[in-house]
Formats: structure tokens, sequence, C-alpha cells
């Protein structure tokens, strides 16, 4: 092989191992190399920055070995409503994880209402068999954007079919109602 050639191959490796670097993985050079997959943790754990309104990453419909079975069915559980300068996004966090709370994410967005409320004097929470639940806890803020927390107690929630979350008297509407069918 001749300096040009040597140079030539140098040139061409250094920039396989730039482009590379750019798109986040080292290419391999050996034929058989499988391409590395991620772990379902890695798949469905989304950053911890990401903006309270960016939905986060769904799971799967069907359980990975890892994954435990569920009777809450797959897909997007938030829930949202828009009325009186407010819109409402409510996600359950631990839905039949057996924990001794149930969650809630809240969202709450206006440009008009100061949202520093205590959800827990105006929620309520229901379920088919005509069970009421006072939430236990909520930890919010203050503003017109807030992400807040809204719990409740489990043990009382069990055997339920239809959880029903109601708001009353937020900004001028008498009841906000977000569902979901277990």
């Amino acid at each position: 092989m001749n300096l040009k050639q040597t140079t030539t191959i140098a040139i061409l490796i250094a920039v396989m191992l730039l482009l590379s670097a750019c798109v986040g993985q080292l290419t391999t050079f050996a034929p058989t190399a499988a391409p590395v997959q991620p772990t379902v943790a890695q798949a469905t754990k989304s950053p911890a920055t990401a903006a309270p309104s960016q939905p986060a990453a769904t799971q799967s419909a069907r359980p990975t070995p890892t994954q435990p079975r569920s009777a809450i069915p797959p897909g997007d559980l938030t829930r949202t409503n828009e009325g009186g300068s407010v819109t409402f996004a409510i996600k359950p966090i631990n839905l039949g994880s057996g924990a001794s709370t149930l969650d809630f994410e809240v969202d709450m967005n206006t440009h008009s209402v100061d949202l520093g409320v205590d959800l827990k004097a105006l929620s309520v929470l229901k379920t088919d068999a005509g069970v009421e639940v006072a939430p236990l806890a909520y930890q919010g803020g203050s503003g017109h954007h807030v992400s807040a927390r809204l719990s409740f107690p489990a043990d009382k929630l069990a055997g339920a079919k239809k959880l029903t979350l109601v708001i009353r008297n937020l900004a001028g509407i008498p009841e906000r109602i977000f569902s979901w069918n277990l």
C-alpha cells in the first residue's frame, strides 16, 4: 500500500467515526454484529426535564416479562376539560399498581385566573358502585400554569370498574368530570 492509499483509508475511517458519533452510536465494522436494541426501561423512560404538558411515553399493549399484567387498558389515560378559561389535563399515575394511594397528575393552564386553589376541597372520586372518596392530599402551586398531584385512598376503591373524578366550582364551572374505565 502506498502513502496515498493509506491516507485515503485513514480519512475514510475518521469520517465514519465522526458520523457515528453524530448519530449517537458507534458502528462496528464486524459484519456479524447485531444492532443494539434499547431495553424496555430505556424505551419507555421519559426525560426528567420534559415539560409537564408533553405526553408521557405510552406502554406497549402486550406485557413483556418485565412488565406486570394489569386490568388497566393500555394507551393514554389523560383526560382533558376546558371551560371558564381553564384547561385541565388529568392522568392517573399509579392506577392498578396496588399502592396505598391512587394519585393523579393534574395540569391546569389559564391566562386569566389564578390557579392557587386547594383541589382537595373541590374534588371527589366516585366509583361505579356509588362509593365517593374525598382526597387525602393535594400538592399544587399557584399562578397561571400549575402542575400538581391529587391523592385518594386506594383501599376504598377496590373492585371498581369505573372511576370518575369530579372537580366542583372552579372558574365558574359547576362540575368538571374525568372518567376512566378499568
